[in-house]
C-alpha cells in the first residue's frame, strides 16, 4: 500500500504541452495592405536588379575577351623562355663542368 503513492508522484508523469489560444486583439486590413504592397514592392526590385546584373555581364564581355588574350602573352613569353634556355642548354653544361673541374 505503500508503494501506490510513490508510483503517482510527479517522478513517473510526462508533463503536458501548454497551450495558448491568444486571439487577435487588434486587426487593422490598412496596415495588413500597406505590408503586403511593401513585400511586393521589394520583390519587383528584386526582379529588376537580377535582369539588371544579367545586363551588366554583356559589357563585360571585352574583359574575358582581354584575359583570354593576356593569358596567351603570358605563355607565349614562357615558351620563348624555355626554348632560349633549351638552345642555351649546351654552353650553360659546359661553364658547369668547367667550374667544377
Amino acid at each position: 500500500m505503500s508503494q501506490k503513492p510513490f508510483f503517482k508522484s510527479r517522478f513517473f508523469k510526462l508533463p503536458q504541452y501548454k497551450q495558448f489560444d491568444f486571439p487577435a486583439r487588434y486587426y487593422d486590413p490598412e496596415k495588413e495592405r500597406r505590408d503586403k504592397r511593401k513585400e511586393e514592392m521589394k520583390e519587383q526590385n528584386y526582379n529588376l536588379r537580377i535582369k539588371n546584373s544579367f545586363q551588366k555581364s554583356q559589357k563585360k564581355d571585352w574583359n574575358k575577351s582581354w584575359e583570354t588574350i593576356r593569358l596567351i602573352i603570358i605563355f607565349t613569353i614562357l615558351i620563348a623562355g624555355f626554348v632560349f634556355i633549351y638552345n642555351q642548354i649546351d654552353d650553360i653544361l659546359k661553364i658547369l663542368n668547367s667550374s667544377i673541374k
